[in-house]
C-alpha cells in the first residue's frame, strides 16, 4: 500500500524528477550482481553483452547502474519501493546522490546528467524539447573535444536532431559552427572546456 501511495506521488512529499535506480554500494556484489542479470533479462532494446557505453564498459558498478536505470525508466508504471529495489541490491537515488559515485553511467531524463549513449539520446528527443535537446547536443560537443562559435546553429540542430547518437555524431564532426577536435579550428580563447559548455546552456535557456 505505501509503495502504491508513494508511486502516486503526494504533494506531502517534495520529489527529485530526475532521480533513478542505481545499484546500492552498500550490498554484496553478488547479490547486484544477480539483480543485474534479472535487469537486463527484462531489457528488451539493450543487450547487456555488448551495448554498454564505453565509459561503463569496465566497471560492475557502472554497469549495474546503467541497467537498473534503464529498467526502471522502461516499466510502464513503477514504484520505487516496489521497483527499485532487487532485494536490496539497488536504491532510488536523487540526482545529487548517484552523481556522487557515477556521473556518466545513469540513464535519466535530465539532458544535463543522462549517459552519453544511444538510450540516453533517446530519452532526451523523445521529450521534443529544444531546449533539453540543445544541452545534451553541447554536452556531446564537449565530449569530441569541440565547442560551439553559433548557438543558433546549436537550437536549429536541436529542432530537428538525427534519428540516433551515431547520427548526430558524424554530423557534429561535420558541422562548420564547431570548433576544435578533428575540426582543425581554432576555438577562441583557445577552447571550450566544461566551465564553457555550462555557459552555453545558461545561454541557451535564459
Amino acid at each position: 500500500a505505501m509503495a502504491a501511495d508513494l508511486g502516486s506521488h503526494p504533494a506531502w512529499v517534495q520529489w527529485d524528477d530526475y532521480a533513478a535506480c542505481v545499484a546500492d554500494r552498500t550490498s554484496e556484489k553478488g547479490a547486484v550482481g544477480k539483480a543485474l542479470g534479472f535487469a537486463c533479462g527484462k531489457l528488451t532494446d539493450f543487450n547487456c553483452s555488448k551495448d554498454f557505453p564505453d565509459s561503463c564498459e569496465q566497471d560492475f558498478w557502472l554497469q549495474a547502474d546503467y541497467a537498473f536505470s534503464l529498467y526502471y525508466l522502461g516499466l510502464a508504471a513503477s514504484s520505487p519501493l516496489r521497483d527499485c529495489n532487487f532485494e536490496g541490491a539497488a536504491l532510488f537515488a536523487t540526482t545529487e546522490s548517484f552523481r556522487a559515485n557515477d556521473g556518466v553511467c545513469v540513464v535519466t531524463k535530465d539532458p544535463s546528467t543522462t549517459a552519453l549513449s544511444e538510450q540516453g539520446y533517446q530519452l532526451i528527443i523523445g521529450q521534443r524539447d529544444v531546449d533539453k535537446v540543445a544541452v545534451f547536443i553541447t554536452r556531446e560537443v564537449a565530449a569530441l573535444n569541440m565547442g560551439v562559435t553559433d548557438t543558433s546553429a546549436l537550437r536549429s540542430l536541436a529542432a530537428a536532431p538525427p534519428k540516433t547518437l551515431h547520427d548526430l555524431q558524424e554530423q557534429l564532426r561535420a558541422a562548420p559552427w564547431l570548433c576544435g577536435g578533428v575540426t582543425g579550428r581554432t576555438c577562441p580563447g583557445g577552447g571550450i572546456g566544461i566551465g564553457g559548455w555550462i555557459g552555453i546552456v545558461v545561454a541557451i535557456l535564459v
